[in-house]
């Protein structure tokens, strides 16, 4: 987010204590204290997701960040017109659009859990199995699996 100028140094430095004294997740601080939008904030852990996977490069995120932001444009969707060879990898990696293509949750039930989500830090995984969409053994499979699928051990 730094890379990308969307927060400044200092402005992080200060999430980053709140978010301590607070116990809340640093996104939560920097759309409270008004620094981020929640489409922002989901845009960023979109791009933190696929850093973390491997999936894109720094480059190719703070790219697509800065482009999404300005034009007020979905995260993958410049994604997809940037580097189509990586929207791909993306695609491949996420959760939701595994167990949405496998027709285990509804989009209502995908859209619900997102938004709760993103309201309280946590992840889609425990907020399906919270609202009691999918078992907790059952998302444990199905993060194997997308794991399995992401270093293409399985297609």
């Amino acid at each position: 987010m730094v890379q990308a100028g969307i927060v400044t140094p200092s402005q992080l430095q200060e999430a980053v204590k709140h978010s301590r004294n607070k116990k809340l997740q640093i996104g939560q601080v920097l759309v409270m204290q008004g620094l981020l939008t929640p489409k922002e904030l989901q845009m960023a852990l979109e791009a933190q997701s696929l850093l973390r996977d491997k999936s894109i490069d720094i480059n190719i995120a703070v790219q697509c960040l800065k482009v999404a932001r300005k034009i007020g444009a979905a995260f993958s969707d410049v994604l997809q017109d940037y580097d189509e060879a990586a929207a791909q990898r993306a695609r491949t990696g996420k959760l939701g659009e595994l167990l949405l293509d496998a027709g285990v949750i509804k989009q209502q039930e995908f859209s619900q859990a997102m938004e709760q989500g993103l309201n309280t830090g946590m992840p889609l995984g425990r907020m399906l199995v919270l609202n009691q969409v999918v078992t907790a053994d059952f998302l444990e499979k199905a993060l194997d699996i997308q794991v399995r699928l992401r270093d293409e051990m399985m297609s």
